[in-house]
């Protein structure tokens, strides 16, 4: 009966039915020529431009709303004039304001990673029933909402710096980035063909790269026009795309989920079906029991290889703006041509780096977390003696790679993993990758609090002794695969 197949049987003959199509065009494609197949191939890239917009939006916010707080806490929490808030504050007013203000900013990350984390549990499942859709149109809602109270905010210079953590709330609830991406590479696998799979997969994460870039080049741009009112500009410019993006969502991007049980079922069952605490325990099940090839111990040490990187990632993240505003006086300006920076050599160098050891050096997956949590060694190091903006640079270039230990470290777990275990594993991972803001948040807002009168750059050792456990987990891995005798392999074990 069609009610008996199982959801990896529904996926088989969905993949199955994309191959086809996927060859249909190819076919269709040799007979045209080869611009107008390329167009037609950049016709598909729907999902690429959501993915963008929305990077570009958090990156416009980032480093503006972060100065807010900053201001905000030195003008009315601590009632300096506002000549001594301004890019230029003394260090004396520094010392005072940048403790209070990294609270302010450990509150709002914690909001922003706290109902994200617990909706990761049950995504991926209710998504498989009732479509991608959903999740990809309420997250984005929610930041219109979050960047209309930004928008509203940004009018009144006497506000209390606790006033800015409500506009968190909005994204918070529907989801925020960890529903748009899930539903985002849910949406790719439903539609790409596994041999078209991660090229896509590669489009899309270059998409994220160019939206992040172009967010904050715009904000270089308002800061040249719209000096006085640029925190206006910059949350109204973010309202409006996130405006658009979510009309496009809603009228181009269709659903690839197609369930005649979902179209009957009420609004109260879909939510009442969301907190299914049966697929957690079943997916927390397959994480733990015994694999093929000794692969248990393999997939248990490679989890805490993710979650770490994510700390080191998560954790530096909101205080890289308040550390080079202390020590080396930076403004905004600064500050996005930084960053756009150095996402511009993750995309341009670190993308073809990984080609190059994966596909003509041909490097596994081991090797290739070894040489990038290296590099990540290097770079704390580096920022944690930087007293120069060049030595800055530098190290923050080699520890732009730690976002790709990640990607390596899923990469080599799909290879252990039974093929039909493969979703329920990475929902356990997701979650975890959820929480690490949770961990990583207070632990960096301790550290840089008790560290900032006297060597904020101190703070980037914390990322080593992370490094340093991410490389201890890698050690232990080769020992077990040595121990055992296993090849790492390019496919599932029932694939063989």
């Amino acid at each position: 009966m069609e009610s008996d197949k199982s959801f990896i049987d529904v996926e088989d003959e969905k993949l199955n039915n994309n191959c086809d199509i996927v060859n249909e065009n190819l076919t269709e494609e040799a007979a045209i020529p080869a611009w107008k197949a390329c167009i037609n191939r950049f016709l598909h890239l729907k999902i690429e431009l959501t993915i963008l917009m929305v990077f570009l939006c958090n990156s416009l916010i980032d480093a503006v709303s972060t100065d807010l707080i900053l201001t905000s806490t030195c003008v009315t929490t601590f009632n300096f004039p506002s000549n001594s808030c301004s890019n230029d504050m003394p260090d004396s007013v520094k010392n005072i304001v940048q403790p209070y203000a990294s609270k302010v900013i450990m509150a709002k990350t914690l909001i922003d990673a706290l109902f994200p984390s617990v909706i990761s549990l049950f995504i991926g499942p209710w998504m498989d029933i009732h479509g991608r859709k959903p999740f990809l149109i309420l997250p984005l809602i929610g930041y219109f909402i979050s960047y209309l109270f930004w928008l509203g905010l940004s009018y009144k210079n006497s506000l209390s710096p606790f006033y800015y953590l409500i506009p968190s709330i909005p994204s918070s609830v529907t989801g925020g980035l960890v529903a748009i991406q899930a539903c985002s590479f849910s949406y790719l696998a439903d539609t790409v063909a596994v041999q078209m799979r991660a090229l896509r997969m590669s489009i899309l994460a270059l998409f994220m790269g160019l939206g992040t870039t172009f967010g904050y080049l715009i904000v270089n741009a308002y800061s040249s026009s719209h000096k006085d009112q640029l925190a206006l500009y910059i949350f109204g410019t973010a309202t409006g795309i996130t405006l658009l993006n979510a009309l496009y969502t809603t009228f181009v991007i269709k659903e690839t989920v197609q369930n005649n049980q979902e179209n009957e079922a009420s609004i109260g069952q879909k939510i009442r079906s969301f907190f299914n605490v049966h697929h957690i325990k079943e997916s927390l099940k397959v994480l733990v029991t015994k694999k093929p090839n000794h692969g248990r111990p393999l997939v248990l040490l490679l989890v805490p290889v993710i979650v770490f990187s994510i700390i080191i990632e998560q954790g530096e993240a909101p205080y890289f703006l308040l550390i080079t505003k202390k020590v080396f006086s930076w403004t905004l300006e600064d500050y996005n041509s930084f960053r756009s920076s150095m996402v511009l050599i993750g995309v341009l160098i670190g993308a073809p780096l990984i080609f190059v050891l994966k596909r003509l050096i041909k490097v596994t997956d081991l090797t290739l977390l070894f040489i990038i949590t290296t590099m990540q060694l290097v770079s704390s190091i580096i920022l944690s003696l930087a007293n120069a903006t060049a030595m800055l640079y530098v190290g923050k270039a080699l520890g732009v790679f730690v976002d790709f230990i990640k990607a390596a470290a899923k990469t080599k777990m799909s290879y252990i993993v039974l093929a039909s275990d493969i979703g329920k594993v990475f929902v356990v991972v997701s979650m975890m990758e959820a929480i690490a803001p949770l961990i990583a948040t207070p632990i960096y807002a301790a550290v840089y609090s008790s560290v900032l009168a006297y060597k904020p750059m101190a703070l980037f050792y914390l990322s080593f002794g992370f490094a340093v456990i991410i490389i201890i987990s890698l050690i232990i891995i080769k020992i077990v695969e040595l121990k055992y005798g296993i090849i790492e392999k390019r496919t599932n074990p029932t694939d063989n």
